[in-house]
């Protein structure tokens, strides 16, 4: 990767001011498994990471509630605190259920791009931020955050993208590197997105997650041809838009990409070693 990246201890910063209690919770010794469960909120994103000392990241929230009850199948009952929320690009289907989560859970801090959207439930969103004081940073093309040794680095939207009038194209694309292996986060984006980011970028990835719930207009042999992962995930539900596509499929049957989908496997989590990863899928 060529890009200078600028490290955001802010998100840290603001934790401390927010509660004490996360600040001696993050920099305690660093004990524990990293996991990335997909959550099968039906057709919509969702995500969580786990990290040393149990520090979860949610990225995306699907449409509604149904985030909630994957929740609750892979956290401890007593545990009611999620250090970071993030909002990959402000489509209902993918920040919707995040107010459901906001109104349930202890939020440190909201990551996002800024962007918003002209609806009632954005709006929702907003408000609910606003009532709990939750802080939320900006990210764009060039930030990068750590916790341990697992490294986040945002690949997207450029500046560029971010003025798009299409909301796919302002999606968060976040790289995460545990050791030697690596997920890419894709969100919403499509070819053009795709293009850029093997143009910029030297890209590898174990693990995908597959733009768009499989949207023919994503997840090019381009992009598949560059990234070579191990692994693919494909968050999906019933929906009449035919995702994911038949033409996405056969491209990862070309590049012989085994892959998961969270409409037929239920909740697909990855736990990772010291140098390799397990998968496992609840349904």
């Amino acid at each position: 990767m060529h890009k200078a990246h600028r490290f955001v201890v802010i998100i840290l910063v603001s934790i401390f001011l927010f509660d004490g209690y996360l600040w001696f919770r993050i920099f305690s010794l660093s004990h524990g498994e990293t996991k990335v469960y997909f959550f099968d909120v039906g057709q919509g994103d969702s995500g969580l990471v786990v990290l040393p000392n149990n520090v979860q990241l949610l990225i995306d929230g699907g449409r509604d509630a149904a985030v909630l009850s994957n929740l609750s199948r892979v956290m401890d009952p007593t545990d009611r605190t999620i250090e970071m929320l993030m909002m990959t690009h402000p489509d209902t289907d993918h920040f919707g259920g995040l107010i459901d989560v906001l109104e349930r859970y202890h939020v440190a801090l909201f990551l996002g791009t800024g962007r918003i959207a002209d609806s009632e439930v954005y709006q929702r969103l907003h408000d609910v931020l606003i009532e709990r004081n939750i802080p939320y940073l900006f990210l764009q093309e060039g930030d990068l955050f750590s916790y341990g040794d697992v490294v986040f680095t945002v690949l997207g939207p450029s500046s560029q993208e971010l003025l798009s009038d299409a909301t796919n194209d302002t999606s968060l694309v976040v790289l995460m590197q545990k050791g030697e292996k690596r997920v890419l986060f894709t969100a919403d984006i499509g070819f053009q997105n795709e293009e850029r980011l093997v143009r910029d970028y030297d890209l590898s990835a174990d693990i995908l997650k597959i733009a768009h719930h499989g949207s023919r207009f994503s997840t090019s042999d381009a992009f598949l041809a560059e990234l070579q992962p191990s692994l693919a995930v494909i968050n999906v539900g019933e929906n009449r838009y035919g995702h994911p596509h038949a033409d996405v499929l056969d491209r990862l049957s070309t590049y012989s990409i085994p892959f998961y989908r969270t409409d037929q496997d239920g909740i697909v989590e990855i736990d990772f070693t010291e140098d390799s990863f397990r998968v496992f899928t609840q349904n």
